[in-house]
């Protein structure tokens, strides 16, 4: 489970 379902739920903090 390294695939965490935050990164696709909230790809703006990971953007910005």
């Amino acid at each position: 489970m390294k695939k965490t379902p935050k990164f696709k739920s909230k790809p703006r903090l990971s953007r910005t």
